[in-house]
């Protein structure tokens, strides 16, 4: 994890002293990224800066990387795991013995091809001063940010988006027309295939597995793909799959190895998921290393927090974690502007505040350690969403893709012509041919798998890949997603067809590959969402809380900018903040939030409004010699972090809330809570008894005291539970005076 910068001057005109100042506070915006040491090289042309995290090799590696006379300039931020191999294969000059110096002399040489040989996670700078060229790649995923621009006869490059709006270098322009027609914003079926696009006027991203080549002289910008997903055809139904786990579980421990390259420790960040439970099965049999989670009420709820723990146990090492439960609850206005600061997108959520508070309990109090583990990646090729996709009872490959086809016509829908779009809707649904529609829109003919997997891409970049990075970033740390080895990909993506349902249904592969290396009930433990899950959703309401909190704020953080403030209309947005509080729902909640997100952008990342310092002031660690964590200690650290219930209020289900019961075989009856017709929350008691037995009861409005009486409970557990109901907006307080009888 390192940080580049730079100023190009096109057409050989020379650098000015403001330009070589500008590269200076352009770095020092991103010193986060590489707190080892910042060296500075001014060139008659141009001026760069990298910031260095030395994870690997700390004693040589110094960039950038310069060529005798300059005529080759190179800096790369990342770790290339097999630079030893392309070295044995290399027989001139060896700058020194760092993994990403290979690519500084292999790069004159064999060109662009380079870079789909390279193993690892990269983003490159090359300038070629006799050729007047400069080259920008990035790895085939995206794990390596790489941002540019070209204006006023420049081309600004950095790896963070904050860098490049520093004082003097690129205007920071909220691209509203570009943010609302794409999908991950407007959580809407059409996306663009723009990968070089961002949410900022004029400022591109590198795309995954791309090289972008800038003749210094014109300024033209050509891009070149050095990588992308093949597929294999046909396949054989009664083929025998078991050699392909076997070939799985070779190149899934071989990814581990490579990104256990360091020379500390390396850390695991352990979400209690199949996918973080494999890596840390695997790296702890290569190397020493550190278990990470966060400790919230989700993660208890969905059982994350106690299957990190019991894995944990298994390996037979230490467990940490970061308590998140009130930051979470008392999430404000100025937490949510550093968590606008340091991840640089609209689409930022709890999920970012989680790894945000992980990743600075890592480096503050874990032994010495640069880089982390994660499970990213692993549900996008290895069929992670292939249950949450299909449609009700029909939880299987099929229904899954019975869902990739209802997508892609909805995908189809929203490109096409309005009149074609609302006749296919009501009663008229479905009449039309998708093939059709295709043909209407002029979309390409592929097979539904690809077409997903296409997505996954997308998704990748814009989402997970970029939460990995500045979540880690900000804290000097450097994130790996083994699942994100471009072998283990590509093995995946060759796959029969006729294959695909019985190894990448739930991650069939994954579990069947691991299985014997961790426990059975960890390989086939169900996937749940890491901040919205099944149980609760806590992160919704950590969300509605928030725009309850601090509407005012966050109106005139969103709308003061020059851009925005002639996009958003600051009344309509309290009467949406208002709506969206009494009827929280999380599409609705979240495409708000990144309405004020994304204006609010336009003030954070050019530093008009300064991060609030204490941000997860309250999120103190915890630790065990192995993964034997008190329950008890658990629920009672989550309940103490629960706010405060007066004495003697009435509470009342919401007006919103309805009940729907289950009765099970066993007796024990499943409560699912429907707001607005739609389910928001199940409870089952056995996982939670206590809000199982209370919600029925509150039906009738009643206070802690009655409900107690009602229930032949602890008063005290009674109140713990009335705290959280409140908290995830279940319960809603009436007036002083309002008499007792049904709720509204």
């Amino acid at each position: 994890m390192c940080g580049i910068a730079a100023v190009f001057l096109l057409g050989g005109r020379p650098a000015r002293p403001e330009d070589h100042g500008t590269v200076a506070r352009m770095s020092e915006r991103q010193h986060s990224r590489g707190p080892d040491g910042t060296a500075l090289l001014r060139r008659p042309t141009y001026s760069l800066a990298f910031n260095r995290l030395a994870v690997f090799a700390a004693e040589s590696g110094a960039q950038p990387f310069v060529s005798e006379g300059f005529s080759q300039v190179t800096m790369v931020n990342g770790e290339i795991y097999n630079f030893r191999e392309l070295r044995e294969r290399w027989t001139g000059p060896v700058t020194d013995s760092s993994d990403c110096s290979v690519v500084h002399d292999l790069l004159p040489v064999l060109g662009p091809e380079l870079f789909g040989a390279l193993r690892g996670m990269f983003a490159v700078v090359g300038v070629d001063e006799r050729a007047r060229t400069l080259t920008l790649a990035r790895d085939h995923f995206g794990i390596k940010p790489l941002f540019y621009a070209v204006r006023d006869g420049r081309v600004h490059v950095a790896s963070e988006l904050k860098a490049l709006f520093a004082p003097g270098a690129v205007p920071c322009v909220p691209d509203w027309a570009f943010a609302l027609q794409d999908a991950h914003f407007s959580l809407v079926s059409h996306y663009s295939d723009d990968r070089a696009r961002t949410y900022f006027d004029g400022v591109c991203e590198v795309p995954p597995g791309s090289t972008v080549t800038i003749d210094l002289d014109t300024g033209r910008v050509t891009t070149w793909r050095f990588w992308q997903p093949e597929f294999q055809d046909g396949g054989e139904p009664d083929e025998d799959p078991a050699p392909y786990v076997e070939r799985y579980r070779h190149l899934l421990d071989q990814a581990v190895v490579r990104a256990c390259m360091a020379e500390q420790p390396p850390v695991v960040q352990l979400s209690g998921g199949i996918d973080s439970v494999a890596v840390a099965a695997l790296a702890a049999r290569h190397r020493d290393i550190r278990l990470w989670t966060v400790l919230s009420p989700t993660s208890v709820a969905t059982g994350d927090f106690r299957a990190a723990a019991r894995a944990a146990d298994h390996l037979g090492l230490p467990f940490h974690w970061v308590d998140a439960t009130e930051t979470e609850r008392d999430l404000s206005v100025d937490d949510w502007q550093q968590i606008l600061w340091q991840t640089e997108t609209p689409l930022a959520d709890p999920g970012f505040l989680y790894r945000l508070l992980m990743s600075r309990a890592i480096a503050e109090n874990s032994h010495p350690a640069k880089a982390v583990l994660s499970g990213q990646g692993s549900d996008e090729f290895n069929g992670g969403y292939t249950t949450a996709l299909a449609p009700p009872g029909r939880p299987n490959w099929r229904g899954f893709f019975a869902s990739l086809d209802d997508r892609r016509r909805r995908t189809l829908l929203n490109a096409a012509p309005g009149a074609v779009a609302e006749i296919s809707r009501g009663a008229t649904e479905g009449c039309l041919r998708t093939s059709w529609l295709a043909e209407l829109v002029e979309s390409p003919a592929t097979d539904l798998y690809q077409e997903y997997i296409d997505r996954k891409l997308y998704d990748l970049r814009l989402y997970n890949c970029w939460c990995d990075d500045r979540t880690s970033a900000a804290h000097g740390l450097e994130s790996r997603p083994a699942f994100l080895d471009v072998d283990l990909v590509d093995f995946s993506l060759a796959v029969p067809p006729a294959l695909r349902g019985r190894l990448f249904d739930d991650k069939a592969i994954l579990r069947r590959a691991v299985r014997g290396l961790v426990p059975d009930d960890l390989a086939d433990r169900p996937k749940v969402p890491f901040y919205a899950g099944a149980a609760r959703s806590t992160g919704l309401a950590a969300l509605a809380n928030l725009l309850e909190r601090g509407q005012d704020r966050l109106v005139e953080l969103a709308t003061s900018g020059t851009v925005t403030a002639g996009v958003l209309d600051p009344d309509a947005l309290r009467r949406a903040i208002r709506k969206a509080v009494r009827h929280p729902q999380r599409d609705g909640v979240q495409r708000l939030l990144r309405l004020l997100s994304l204006g609010a952008l336009e003030l954070v990342l050019t530093g008009q409004r300064e991060p609030h310092p204490g941000f997860g002031a309250s999120a103190p660690v915890g630790t065990t010699g192995r993964g034997d964590v008190d329950p008890e200690a658990v629920a009672g650290r989550v309940g103490a972090a629960r706010a405060t219930v007066p004495v003697g209020v009435r509470f009342a289900l919401d007006a919103d809330i309805r009940l729907m019961r289950e009765h099970g075989a066993d007796q024990s009856d499943k409560v699912y809570l429907l707001r607005r017709g739609r389910l928001e929350y199940s409870l089952d008691p056995a996982v939670d008894a206590n809000l199982a037995d209370l919600v029925p009861r509150l039906v009738e409005p009643a206070t802690v005291e009655e409900l107690a009486l009602r229930a032949g409970r602890p008063e005290e557990e009674v109140r713990a539970g009335v705290a959280d109901l409140l908290h995830h907006r279940v319960l809603r307080t009436l007036p002083a005076e309002t008499a007792g009888g049904p709720a509204a």
